[in-house]
């Protein structure tokens, strides 16, 4: 039972930090006028967070649902948050969750997620995933 509440844990993480990269990113772009997507970096750096941490406890198909999830946030509500707080990007405004959009941020997640997986494997304390 431990290890689903770390689980539930990294995930509630995760959506907070896209979300406030997501709407304090839109703000600073507004602000600083700076292009909101150079920020893409940053929900990328989660995606492969969520998947290091979460490699340590589960096999890679609850990364990839889990990333997955948050993909899904991230090109949904994160979208209409950036949109709504006017964030500084080229045709934000007219931007919409099409459903190509949707599946490629989750494939994004995914991707991410699998190298932060992997990552883990070659540099964590336990590369027995890994061996032959």
């Amino acid at each position: 039972m431990d290890n689903y509440s770390s689980l539930i844990s990294l995930f509630l993480i995760g959506l907070i930090c896209i979300t406030l990269i997501d709407t304090l990113g839109a703000v600073a772009s507004r602000k600083f006028n700076f292009k909101y997507t150079y920020l893409s970096i940053l929900s990328f750096a989660v995606y492969m967070g969520i998947g290091y941490f979460l490699s340590n406890h589960f096999q890679l198909i609850i990364i990839f649902a889990t990333n997955s999830l948050l993909g899904l946030y991230d090109s949904t509500i994160g979208l209409k948050l950036s949109i709504r707080l006017k964030a500084n990007s080229e045709n934000i405004d007219t931007v919409e969750s099409n459903a190509k959009m949707v599946i490629s941020m989750i494939i994004v997640a995914v991707f991410f997620g699998f190298i932060g997986y992997s990552v883990n494997g070659y540099l964590g304390p336990d590369h027995s995933r890994f061996k032959h």
